[in-house]
């Protein structure tokens, strides 16, 4: 039967195919011209036989008289093929279905029908739809939002599922971070699944999912808005994910062995505040937090964000801790800012914040970034950052965060960089190799504030052997029982030899521009110093009581 066979006839009740066709084409009763543009007719009875494999798109849409049709033998079912029958509540399939087309069912009443036979649902094929029955026992690939807003679904069953696209299962909540109205509460994945496309699951009730170890992928959202999800299983022997244990959150392994924040079980409830804070700690070595990672953790008051991470994903943070926003008590008028999320950093530079828009419309500031809590107004989270920190004027961070304080003084890379070199250096084994290398973190010593000295008292020691050892190595030791000869001037001046401490300190200094003056100032208090360490030196010789003072005085010169 060709394509457009009986469009159009709007007064057609009742069809008999005869056993021997194969086909029914597109829009082959369809009161309509093309494209979507179905009005309804008026079919109430359609007799397919066996023979029939094949149903064109748009066969018979806009069909809203049909309640029930036996397909024995149809293997295929095209887009749009019985979209708006809205009466049509049973459909018998058999065993040889394996293809849905888009929006096959979209619009239908549908609600008896098994499906475990299909292999392949395309997108929306059964959205919106009333279906009880959720095995999927062949299915191979379910595709977006195929089972969109399917409220009536309790439990999934996905043996063979290789791909399950986004929003495959997804049903949206009565209003914005409201509850779920859906009903799936159980999920069974199979070992054959690699990808897992962003919302699938979203607005279902299910407690725990066990993730394979053939999943590679994993969309975003990943599980945000499963408000009932408290624990996410990943099978060992993934290379991919994998669960920290000791916070629940699920991870991702990176290329350049960092981690990303995939997913945080959204009814983990961590809502002291105050003294009773008890933040969701990301795992160290964590590079980016995915978007939606904690999104809809609405009983998740405060999060720690260690210094590894550079990048929050869009929506990362969303309704993060809004429960208790919304539940909190207002007082006198005044509503309580202890009860906003708190955002713990522990970097000194503020993450990198992503965000996703359209370019088709125009977005307020604040509508293009939703990374932290959520679009209730601006200055509705709190955070913590380091006293040192920077980053965190810019006029984002600025837009979403209240009240802000500081932590003590974290390690910066200079300091660290000199610290992991000072506490694997051999002083004995120290060369003339080394030379450049010693100068270099000597200027880096130098250019640190007291604070961040302070991360390195403990090595004083060691480097000042470092020091000496190079000074030795070069000939710069010097001689503390020598007293330098003057050269004859008026003054009585007496030049510094190659071999005065005074060359270690132009060895410290000279590499910073600047600093070099500060070097020669150092060296023309020194010559002072000599000057009068010779004249006492002299005054001794001659009456020979004052030597131990004499030489007490110069060595304090020395030191100064």
């Amino acid at each position: 039967m060709g394509s457009h066979a009986f469009a159009g006839c709007a007064a057609l009740e009742t069809v008999v195919i005869g056993d021997g066709a194969t086909v029914i084409g597109d829009y082959a009763f369809a009161n309509v011209g093309s494209g979507s543009d179905v009005s309804n007719n008026s079919l109430t009875s359609v007799t397919v036989p066996a023979s029939v494999t094949s149903i064109g798109d748009y066969a018979f849409a806009g069909s809203v008289l049909l309640t029930s049709i036996d397909l024995p033998g149809v293997e295929e079912i095209g887009s749009h093929a019985f979209a708006g029958t809205t009466l049509l509540a049973e459909v018998k399939l058999s065993d040889a279905a394996s293809y849905i087309g888009e929006s096959a069912f979209e619009g239908s009443g549908v609600k008896d029908i098994d499906l475990s036979g299909v292999e392949y649902f395309d997108a929306r094929a059964f959205y919106g739809t009333a279906i009880t029955n959720g095995d999927f026992t062949d299915a191979i690939e379910i595709g977006n939002s195929a089972f969109y807003n399917c409220t009536s679904i309790t439990s999934l069953n996905l043996p063979n599922a290789e791909q399950i696209y986004g929003s495959a299962f997804y049903v949206p909540s009565d209003q914005e971070g409201g509850q779920s109205r859906g009903s799936i509460q159980t999920i069974t994945l199979g070992d054959k699944l690699k990808g897992l496309g962003g919302g699938a699951f979203f607005g279902s009730l299910i407690r725990t999912i066990n993730l394979p170890a053939s999943l590679e992928i994993i969309g975003t959202p990943a599980f945000a808005g499963c408000s009932n999800l408290s624990v996410i299983n990943v099978d060992q022997a993934n290379e991919v994910f994998f669960v920290d244990d000791s916070t629940g959150g699920l991870y991702k392994h990176l290329a350049n062995g960092t981690y990303e924040l995939v997913a945080v079980p959204n009814a983990i409830n961590l809502s002291g505040i105050g003294e009773n804070t008890q933040p969701f700690v990301i795992l160290e070595g964590t590079s980016r937090v995915g978007a939606w990672a904690m999104g809809y953790c609405v009983n998740i008051h405060a999060v720690e964000i260690p210094a590894s991470v550079k990048t929050i994903g869009a929506y990362a943070f969303y309704y993060m801790g809004m429960r208790l926003v919304t539940d909190g008590s207002v007082t006198g008028g005044d509503f309580n800012s202890e009860l906003y999320p708190l955002y713990i950093f522990n970097g000194l530079q503020a993450p990198v914040l992503e965000t996703e828009y359209s370019t088709e419309e125009a977005a307020s500031f604040i509508a293009m970034y939703f990374n932290f809590s959520r679009q209730v107004g601006y200055l509705v989270n709190n955070m913590i950052i380091p006293v040192n920190a920077a980053g965190f004027d810019s006029a984002l961070f600025k837009y979403f965060f209240r009240d802000i304080q500081y932590s003590e003084e974290l390690i910066e890379p200079d300091t660290q960089q000199f610290l992991e070199w000072i506490q694997g250096v051999d002083v004995q084994s120290l060369t003339l190799a080394d030379e450049e290398t010693v100068t270099t973190m000597s200027r880096i010593y130098n250019m640190l504030g007291d604070g961040q000295k302070a991360f390195l008292s403990e090595y004083e020691d060691k480097f000042a052997q470092v020091l000496a050892k190079m000074n030795e190595l070069t000939g710069n030791t010097g001689d503390d029982d020598e007293v330098p000869d003057t050269d004859g001037d008026e003054d009585g001046e007496t030049p510094p030899e190659s071999g005065d401490n005074t060359s270690l300190i132009v060895i410290v200094c000279c590499s910073a521009g600047a600093v070099v003056l500060i070097a020669a100032a150092v060296v023309a208090v020194l010559v002072v110093r000599r000057k009068k360490a010779s004249a006492k030196a002299q005054t001794s010789a001659e009456g020979g009581a004052h030597t131990q003072t004499d030489n007490s005085d110069r060595e304090d010169g020395e030191n100064e």
